[in-house]
């Protein structure tokens, strides 16, 4: 099969995970400025750093496991490998479930007492709740991507999650005359969650589960514990990378400066939408033309992905960029009007993270997760000690600063890394030389 040789192919590749990504982050973006409305700052900013907690915990889990079910499914339908495909989706889930209950200890232990010193017991049962409904259904996604319905399989947690959660806050609105609390908005997350869950399961049963009722499952027990360890600890250095920031803010500053960070943290995915959604696409391929040693087809595929990536991040931060305040104090309220010049910054560097290319999916792709986890465990490493030195200075100033720095370390090893190991030019301002995997 050819696929996505010229742009206008990554375009219809990508076109229907793309308007269901796109949806998913507008919908997330009307769930944020309605609970940074309905909280406040001071208790959106407890919210958001319960919630960074709960992100640096579930990353590590959420990387491994979705990387992993990609790419065997694809190089088990490759190979027409049926018995281990079953095996590993049964595996999956079992894993995401005793994942979540191992991750729930140092959850509750981070959560019982939070930053203003009080003791919320729903918080806390909710987050642990909010765990495994999101481990499972990071599975069910993978595995529908992993067959190539990205999009189908991206439903239930970018659609009916946050439709799921509005719905619940329209309840809760009317049912209650009380502001709502740090706490309740996380046990309406946690429902939100569990709704969706329910829903990817209807649609798995519905779309692929029937004609592997027949087949008997192999487990490949080895194989995907060994696979599953170095992407763990990728996940759990990119984690760290994405929201130790969020986490010193609330150390070093004040929960309140926590939500403003938040914020524009919020805002800033929207410049990296597009490389997710070309990603996510292109994923399945890069695993299959890479088993299949077509070196010549993925770094093409590569360049391709990177330039419409590249494309639609530029267009994305210059709006950003030129009416980010209005549009912060638009969607979030006045009180959230400094989030600002913090968005600024990260704009700067998730614009170039975009123009190096997918170079992180493409070593986890290629099995080369080992290399992908030593850069961006160097990355870490620097950016703790740059957020430590800059945000009691700085404050979020000092964070996106720091977040920047690391974003061009972390993705100029992994590109040096894809380069030597793969042989392959993934940045859109290099012209590809063409070589084999070594």
């Amino acid at each position: 099969m050819i696929f996505a040789t010229r742009p206008s192919d990554v375009v219809k590749a990508a076109a229907p995970s793309g308007i269901v990504r796109l949806g998913g982050a507008a919908l997330e973006f009307v769930v944020v400025a309605v609970l940074a409305r309905a909280l406040g700052a001071d208790e959106y900013g407890a919210y958001s750093y319960a919630f960074a907690i709960l992100l640096m915990v579930l990353i590590p889990a959420r990387t491994s496991l979705y990387t992993l079910v990609v790419r065997e499914t694809a190089y088990s339908l490759a190979h027409g490998e049926r018995a281990s495909l079953v095996g590993l989706t049964r595996w999956s889930r079992a894993a995401a479930l005793l994942g979540a209950g191992v991750l729930a200890i140092p959850v509750a232990v981070l959560l019982l007492v939070t930053q203003d010193g009080a003791f919320r017991p729903l918080l806390v049962a909710s987050a642990i709740v909010w765990l495994p409904a999101m481990l499972l259904l990071v599975v069910t996604g993978a595995v529908f991507a992993g067959h190539r319905q990205v999009a189908l399989g991206q439903i239930p947690e970018q659609v009916l999650r946050p439709l799921f959660l509005l719905a619940l806050l329209a309840g809760w609105s009317l049912l209650q005359t009380a502001p709502l609390s740090a706490s309740e908005a996380m046990a309406v997350t946690a429902c939100g969650a569990c709704g969706a869950l329910v829903a990817s399961a209807i649609i798995y049963r519905w779309q692929i589960a029937r004609p592997d009722v027949a087949v008997a499952p192999k487990y490949l027990h080895h194989h995907w514990m060994a696979a599953v360890g170095p992407l763990f600890l990728f996940g759990m250095a990119h984690a760290i990378n994405t929201h130790v920031g969020v986490f010193l803010i609330g150390v070093f500053v004040n929960v309140e400066e926590v939500g403003l960070y938040r914020v524009a943290v919020q805002c800033v995915t929207l410049v990296i939408v597009g490389q997710q959604v070309v990603n996510m696409a292109i994923s399945p391929r890069m695993a299959e033309l890479y088993s299949t040693d077509q070196m010549e087809e993925l770094q093409l595929l590569v360049k391709r992905a990177v330039r419409t990536s590249f494309l639609v991040a530029s267009f994305v931060a210059g709006i950003l960029m030129f009416f980010g305040d209005r549009i912060i104090e638009l969607l979030f309220g006045a009180s959230f009007a400094s989030s600002y010049s913090a968005l600024s910054i990260l704009c700067v560097g998730h614009l170039a993270s975009v123009a190096i290319g997918p170079v992180g999916a493409l070593l986890n792709m290629a099995g080369q997760e080992r290399a992908a986890f030593r850069g961006v465990a160097v990355a870490a490493v620097i950016n703790v000690g740059l957020n430590v030195l800059l945000i009691p200075q700085l404050g979020m100033h000092g964070a996106a600063l720091a977040a920047v720095a690391t974003l061009f370390i972390w993705n100029a090893i992994l590109r040096n890394s894809v380069n030597s190991l793969l042989g392959i030019e993934a940045s859109v301002w290099i012209r590809p030389t063409l070589g084999n995997k070594k």
